[in-house]
């Protein structure tokens, strides 16, 4: 076995570093956030356990009410919390079904069917405020994806507002999110 040549070497940590420097500098937003010490929030719901079923009575062929929903392991620097529920499989890209935020920072759950106090919800991907159960077309199981971010500083949206305003001000201030994927086949 030959022993690899000096200039080979260096050349290879050279195109490393450029290539790590470049990564960590390709979006100064997140280059620039404080870091956390916490690097996941757990999302669990006592309704379902994590990639299994949601029962009926949480989508359209039921009650179509929001699972419950708790959340730990969050980062002491949260002031809010925002939740967006969103189903990648399904067709042009995935269906945004649930945005809400203004979620008091001291909230640990979210009952089902309910919202705490002061938070708002915006618009959905069928352009209407509030949750819209999995509803997918008969077929292939979707996989819906609830997400819980913390965020280092609060929404500042109306209700209602429109989706693409929504996600784009969680995202700028997630601190860390956690996301709990149920699966649902219409029956």
């Amino acid at each position: 076995m030959r022993a690899p040549r000096a200039g080979s070497l260096v050349g290879f940590a050279i195109l490393l570093l450029a290539v790590t420097g470049c990564a960590r500098n390709s979006n100064p937003a997140v280059a620039s956030a404080p870091p956390s010490s916490v690097k996941s929030i757990v999302v669990t719901s006592t309704a379902f356990a994590a990639n299994t079923d949601i029962p009926i009575k949480y989508t359209c062929q039921g009650q179509n009410v929001s699972p419950p929903l708790q959340w730990t392991n969050v980062p002491p620097e949260a002031k809010e919390f925002a939740i967006v529920l969103f189903d990648p499989d399904a067709p042009n890209g995935g269906f945004l079904h649930w945005i809400v935020f203004k979620i008091p920072a001291t909230a640990t759950s979210l009952p089902e069917g309910s919202l705490p106090a002061g938070a708002r919800q915006s618009q959905n991907g069928a352009g209407r405020k509030g949750y819209i159960g999995p509803c997918p077309p008969a077929g292939n199981v979707h996989h819906y994806e609830f997400r819980v971010s913390a965020l280092r500083s609060p929404v500042d949206l109306p209700d209602g507002a429109p989706m693409g305003e929504a996600r784009t001000q969680i995202a700028s201030r997630a601190i860390v999110d956690g996301v709990l994927v149920g699966l649902y086949r219409r029956h």
